[in-house]
């Protein structure tokens, strides 16, 4: 796959700054004397790469930086090497000090090879797409998934959470679990005969992981009538993309639908996630999967949270964007089919 430049607009601030970070506000300015990089993109890159920040998330050993963003399940390094790594990272820091959106470009796979200043259009573009938030959602819970417990940790019931409460059509059989399944790994772009356009990039397996779920929520709701939710991992995860080359991948954070399942007189949780496995599998089995040791020896899944389906990245700790019209997901389906096979 060839290397292509690309940007992000985002907003550099902490977890506690987030939701201030967010709001419309006319009077971000571009700082005096600040100098920008590449300013010339395409609409179509502009559209397709609005994104906004956590917060960095380490020092590397050889003084490079790691940063995880809300809408990017990826994470993304500025090279110490770089000619100008001490003016991206001013411009990181007053973004971050004073809660401004930046935009950043990136090349290869994970490379941060520039940050400047956005224009007022692109500032304006993402504070639209990202204005409907999910205000006080329940907080992520901890888990260890070496010592699940499958039985009790995979009952509906027991886990309990409140979102569950909104709705009761849950799915009547596994059999049921396994057609909708089957029919949302049909919709894979590289098969190419998706009934479902834009089509959903499973083998693009680094990113987006966001968009291919709020597709299939679609799908499960829209063609199928059924209760879904969202289940998020979080932590450093890692997981070996076996179905598209075994290439090992890591992430911040991973999102699926999650669909409850009856099965006599229980009722199940399971994750529709064709991007990672060819049936439905058990919410513990799903977790497990992101946690592979092999492809990183600090691999840790350190917890998880259900959310309503409408869900469909993180926002902040405490609230997540939504895409109600699925603009933003077809937008990001189409641009992350362009990116091809994560393992070739």
């Amino acid at each position: 796959m060839k290397k292509r430049n690309k940007f992000f607009l985002l907003v550099l601030a902490s977890v506690m700054m987030l939701a201030t970070g967010c709001r419309r506000n006319t009077e971000w300015v571009v700082p005096e004397g600040a100098t920008g990089g590449r300013t010339t993109v395409s609409a179509a890159a502009r559209e397709n790469g609005l994104v906004t920040t956590v917060a960095y998330i380490k020092n590397l050993d050889d003084g490079s930086i790691e940063y995880a963003f809300n809408e990017k399940q990826a994470t993304f390094v500025v090279k110490r090497t770089q000619a100008d790594f001490e003016r991206i990272l001013v411009i990181a820091r007053e973004g971050l000090a004073k809660s401004m959106p930046v935009k950043i470009y990136t090349v290869g796979s994970n490379d941060l090879t520039d940050l400047t200043w956005p224009d007022p259009v692109e500032t304006d573009t993402y504070l639209k797409w990202y204005r409907d938030r999910i205000f006080s959602p329940e907080p992520a819970r901890k888990v260890n998934v070496s010592v699940i417990e499958s039985a009790k940790f995979n009952d509906a019931v027991w886990q309990n959470w409140t979102i569950f409460r909104r709705c009761t059509n849950v799915l009547p059989d596994y059999s049921t679990a396994l057609k909708i399944f089957n029919y949302c790994a049909a919709q894979g772009c590289y098969l190419g005969s998706a009934l479902v356009q834009p089509c959903i990039p499973f083998e693009y397996v680094r990113d987006g992981c966001f968009a291919r779920a709020h597709k299939m929520r679609q799908i499960i709701e829209g063609k199928y009538g059924y209760c879904s939710e969202k289940v998020f991992s979080y932590g450093s995860l890692s997981v070996q993309a076996n179905k598209w080359g075994g290439c090992c991948v890591s992430w911040s954070y991973h999102v699926a639908p999650l669909v409850r399942v009856k099965s006599g007189s229980f009722t199940f949780c399971y994750v529709i996630d064709p991007g990672m496995f060819d049936k439905p599998v058990l919410l513990g089995t799903w977790l497990a999967a992101q946690e592979n040791t092999s492809c990183n020896s600090s691999a840790n899944v350190n917890s998880y949270s259900i959310q309503p389906s409408s869900a469909y990245t993180p926002a902040s700790s405490s609230t997540y964007s939504t895409d109600p019209g699925y603009s933003k997901t077809n937008a990001d389906l189409v641009y992350y089919n362009a990116a091809g096979n994560t393992c070739q």
